[in-house]
């Protein structure tokens, strides 16, 4: 399996760790990452704009030094348990807002001065005492966006096999509804008779514990689409209403290797 397969499958959206050379802190987007936990109110700036960090903690990794494999027979990955080591980093902030978790090379060297990072190529070698401790590999071209992705995972045990949860089919999908994902899963696709999307076997039969925080900010208010111009109804200030549209999938093909699709929104300002 290559390193592209390993992050769109068995390392999961959420659980993606990119080296960043520019980013001040190491960045997770779960609260569940970090250990020792201290709750705060701060301010992040990066290239994408502020996002607001809720607190700091401990990050503890499993590191690894060789892409994982894919038995074919079940679609097991299959992870080599000496070639995995783990390691804690400290003052990482939690930024929820964060699509991935970032890994400040900054940050991992002023708390690992010994360590050293040895660039070759297209992977990242870090060594401890010149043992080799970790694997970075660079994803894509500079011209479409490219990063350097880093074998790790908090948890082992979730990347059992080749599946993505409801969680992630939820985002890739434009926040569809679960039972929506369910309902994908079971249809059994008519030319290769597999199911047209798998989830893992916990999940398939009944997920109660899903929860989107944008779902529920964005639809705990919903307004039909109006049919005549007259229909705007009681003077509102601007942005009280507000339409909105999809557009996509994007030509031009972004970092990951995804199609994008972007949300069209029509500002309400009275005059």
């Amino acid at each position: 399996m290559n390193i592209l397969q390993a992050t769109q499958y068995s390392f999961g959206l959420n659980d993606a760790w990119i080296l960043d050379s520019g980013a001040s802190c190491h960045i997770a987007n779960q609260e569940r990452y970090l250990s020792n936990y201290i709750p705060i109110e701060n301010i992040i700036q990066g290239i994408g704009g502020k996002a607001s960090i809720s607190g700091i903690g401990e990050l503890t990794l499993k590191v690894g030094t060789e892409i994982p494999k894919v038995k074919k027979s079940t679609k097991e990955v299959i992870l080599k348990g000496d070639t995995w080591t783990q390691i804690t980093l400290n003052n990482a902030a939690c930024v929820k807002e964060s699509p991935v978790n970032l890994i400040s090379i900054s940050a991992w060297t002023d708390q690992f001065p010994h360590h050293e990072m040895i660039t070759m190529g297209d992977e990242i070698k870090m060594l401890d005492n010149n043992k080799f401790l970790a694997l970075g590999q660079k994803l894509g071209e500079r011209k479409s966006g490219n990063c350097w992705y880093l074998v790790a995972t908090v948890d082992l045990a979730q990347h059992t096999f080749l599946t993505r949860t409801i969680q992630d089919w939820h985002m890739i999908l434009g926040h569809t509804d679960p039972n929506n994902i369910r309902r994908l899963a079971s249809i059994i696709h008519k030319g290769n008779k597999k199911a047209m999307i798998k989830l893992p076997a916990k999940e398939t039969p009944k997920y109660d514990q899903h929860s989107c925080t944008g779902c529920l900010q964005g639809k705990s208010t919903v307004r039909p689409f109006l049919k005549n111009k007259g229909d705007w109804g009681p003077e509102r200030g601007p942005c009280d209403l507000i339409v909105s549209d999809v557009w996509g999938p994007a030509q031009t093909t972004p970092i990951f290797w995804k199609q994008a699709f972007h949300i069209l929104h029509r500002h309400r300002f009275p005059i």
